[in-house]
């Protein structure tokens, strides 16, 4: 019995021993891998870190910083390149735009009235000096190309004129009044008071002294109807 319990207990040592360097062997192999995997980490970290300079030079900031602030630069003025002269969206420029296109306009119609007055007075003035050439020797003055003329250019406030002027004309040939430059309407009126056509001429006069005294425009068709009125009086004086 002393023999086969020496032998059991050396298999138990036996086993003892295995399971203790077994034991032994896991807890080495374990620390063997915590250690590999930190140093694994702590490989990769720096590997990873490397790239990477946390601690930069002054030097280096400086640079950065003139690098941000150039660049700031060129934006600022690609901005006010890219940026209008003026901003039409704005409420000062639109009233600025709107002031001088009102001014323009403005001073266009000016410049119109002022050279349409000016037309209109020198149109007025050879006029006028027309009437003075033919009233220098009425009597034997042609008037007919003038009155043409007047007519052609659809000037009936001078047609109108030079008709009054042929009425007198043909008074003067018949001998129904006295011809004198210097004569009034009223005056030939007077000569012309126990005529027959002396109502038409009285009332041919009145009509006569408001337009072209008074400068008034006055239309085709009421030249045509006091064309008529100087016909009629034309008539009168030439079957007396």
């Amino acid at each position: 019995m002393s023999k086969w319990f020496h032998i059991a207990f050396l298999f138990f040592l036996l086993f003892l021993s295995e399971k203790i360097f077994a034991d032994n062997t896991e807890q080495e192999n374990y620390e063997q891998s915590q250690l590999d995997s930190s140093s694994l980490k702590e490989a990769n970290w720096k590997n990873i870190s490397k790239n990477y300079d946390y601690q930069k030079s002054e030097e280096e900031k400086k640079k950065e910083e003139e690098k941000k602030v150039e660049n700031n630069s060129s934006e600022k003025e690609e901005s006010k390149k890219s940026k209008p002269w003026i901003d039409f969206n704005s409420t000062a420029s639109k009233t600025v735009l709107i002031s001088i296109v009102v001014i323009s306009i403005l001073t266009v119609v000016l410049i119109l009235i002022r050279r349409s007055r000016w037309v209109f007075n020198k149109k007025v003035e050879d006029q006028k000096q027309l009437i003075q050439r033919l009233e220098e020797n009425l009597p034997d003055n042609d008037l007919d190309p003038h009155i043409r003329q007047a007519l052609k250019d659809g000037d009936y406030r001078l047609a109108f004129r030079l008709y009054y002027l042929l009425l007198i004309q043909k008074l003067i040939h018949r001998d129904h009044v006295k011809w004198k430059k210097e004569k009034t309407n009223g005056e030939y009126l007077i000569e012309c008071l126990t005529r027959k056509y002396y109502t038409e001429f009285a009332g041919i006069t009145l009509c006569f002294d408001q337009v072209w005294y008074g400068e008034y425009f006055i239309s085709k068709s009421f030249f045509e109807e006091q064309e008529q009125h100087f016909k009629n009086i034309f008539h009168e004086i030439e079957s007396s």
